[in-house]
């Protein structure tokens, strides 16, 4: 075979080979949107020992985590909870607990 029909015949391959793995690939719709979480109101303990955060869906209620900045462990959450922050001396957390998604759903 001729180099000309060689490298004819891999191109082709390769297209055939990139048309399929694209065509894998499928659209990304609202229920996809829905159901990613968010990051929100990222802080750090003033020691630096802590990280609060609340992860908050597209739909649906959040929660707040606690976790330990050394080894990543989550140690404490709280459904639906928002807005956190540490006290000054970092012993104690603040936050808010909102009404169920349902719930303020219902009252918009």
């Amino acid at each position: 075979m001729s180099r000309i029909t060689i490298t004819a015949l891999s191109l082709l391959s390769l297209s055939l080979v990139s048309a399929g793995l694209t065509a894998q690939k499928r659209s990304i719709n609202q229920d996809d949107y829905d159901v990613w979480r968010s990051i929100a109101n990222p802080r750090l303990s003033r020691d630096g020992v802590f990280v609060v955060y609340s992860l908050t869906p597209g739909q649906g209620d959040g929660e707040l985590i606690v976790r330990r900045t050394a080894n990543g462990d989550v140690v404490f959450r709280h459904p639906r909870g928002s807005g956190g922050r540490f006290t000054k001396d970092g012993r104690w957390l603040l936050f808010t607990v909102q009404p169920t998604w349902k719930d303020r759903r219902a009252a918009a």
